[in-house]
């Protein structure tokens, strides 16, 4: 709700941009040049894993999530 200070959850010297709540609330999608390109990515919060959703030479960039 905003209340509480911000707080990084993934240490990385990529730029990560475009972040989204899932709509339950468990996961982040995200975009990341963390591979030399730009992919789409998913940070699952109470596990802390991250995953690749894309990859190529093309710009992937997360918009949201899929109703």
């Amino acid at each position: 709700n905003g209340s509480a200070p911000a707080e990084k959850l993934i240490e990385s010297d990529a730029n990560d941009v475009h972040p989204r709540f899932s709509p339950d609330g468990r996961h982040i999608v995200f975009s990341s040049d963390r591979t030399g390109n730009w992919d789409v990515f998913v940070y699952t919060i109470e596990t802390g894993d991250l995953f690749q959703l894309t990859t190529g030479t093309q710009v992937d960039i997360a918009n949201d999530w899929a109703q």
